[in-house]
């Protein structure tokens, strides 16, 4: 059974009409995070030792994390007059 584990990005950056979110290995590294690649597969591991996700590659070499459809952080986008 596949699970989902909280991740807090420090510093993100929100870019309007980019529907993904992009992670930089590095910025997980200066966070006490590890990453091991091999087998097709990226696997985070927390500076505390435990396992954050195993993450496979998609068809185009990009390792992708596929959401569940009720998750708390999916969003419906709005434009600005909505918001008024």
């Amino acid at each position: 059974m596949e699970t989902e584990t909280e991740l807090t990005l420090h510093g993100a950056l929100h870019t309007l009409g980019v529907s993904y979110t992009l992670v930089s290995l590095a910025t997980l590294d200066k966070e006490g995070y590890h990453a091991h690649i091999g087998a097709s597969h990226l696997k985070l591991i927390s500076s505390q030792g435990e396992n954050v996700g195993c993450i496979a590659w998609t068809s185009r070499c990009l390792y992708k994390v596929v959401h569940a459809l009720d998750s708390t952080n999916a969003i419906k986008p709005v434009s600005v007059m909505e918001l008024h």
